[in-house]
């Protein structure tokens, strides 16, 4: 009787484990199937890459500016206001051998990321953009790039003109390619109304070789003023200053132009 007790015992308990084994993998089965579903709907799209590309040849070029800065006598001083000066407008930071230095905040999870975003850290926003961009989502990354753009920073009105750069180049017609130019050139324009000479780098990497009408070329410099205004206005509402469009003279030698 009680070798029979023992294997109803075994049997109960094998068929539970049994139970517990198919839902687990089944559950296990499911949950990668959604992750492999969020990552086809979400996952780079080409106009996402070719942005991804032209950043790593911009960041390519800033990186071949501090070895020219060395050749051409940029003093230590320069170099070190240069690379405060990046660091306040959003550009990415640089090792001695070219290397670029990682933010910590790069590691955050987005939920921490938010949180930090409404402390108004500018650093966490534009994480955040750039994690909307490779989604995919480019109202979302435009939307946090500008939040970036009222604390200060002019990378990511740089990121915003080449997304329309790169729309720009997708264009399905005439209408369409027109209005990316326009808009990807206001962009830039803000950038160097901000006194970012960097985007002179961004802005030949996006190739935009349409021919403006003098009405079209004031339209851009319409819409950059537009822009320039709503942003500083958005900056009193949070008892900000003005912004401060100054950068390190020693910019100009190396990109051999000056920022309006």
């Amino acid at each position: 009787m009680k070798k029979y007790l023992y294997l109803f015992v075994v049997i109960i308990v094998l068929c539970g484990f049994g139970y517990w084994l198919l839902n687990h993998v089944n559950d296990d089965l499911g949950s990668k199937q959604i992750e492999a579903k969020i990552k086809k709907v979400t996952g780079p799209t080409d106009i996402v890459k070719q942005i991804e590309l032209t950043s790593k040849k911009q960041v390519s070029e800033e990186v071949s500016a501090e070895r020219i800065a060395k050749s051409e006598g940029i003093s230590d001083l320069e170099k070190v206001q240069i690379r405060e000066w990046q660091e306040e407008r959003g550009y990415p930071q640089f090792m001695d051998d070219g290397s670029i230095i990682t933010s910590p905040y790069e590691s955050y999870e987005s939920e921490i990321l938010v949180k930090l975003a409404e402390q108004q850290e500018p650093k966490a926003l534009q994480i955040l953009g750039d994690r909307s961009l490779r989604a995919g989502d480019f109202d979302s990354a435009t939307k946090y790039y500008l939040s970036a753009a009222v604390f200060g920073y002019t990378k990511n009105l740089v990121d915003i003109g080449n997304i329309h750069a790169f729309k720009y180049k997708k264009a399905k017609n005439a209408a369409e390619e027109k209005s990316s130019a326009i808009a990807a050139l206001s962009w830039y324009k803000l950038a160097k109304m901000r006194g970012d000479i960097q985007v002179s780098t961004a802005k030949s990497l996006a190739g935009i070789d349409m021919s403006l009408s003098e009405n079209e070329k004031q339209t851009v410099r319409n819409r950059a003023n537009e822009l320039y205004d709503s942003l500083q206005k958005q900056r009193k509402k949070l008892g900000l200053d003005n912004f401060d469009n100054a950068y390190p003279k020693a910019l100009e030698k190396i990109f051999n132009k000056k920022a309006e």
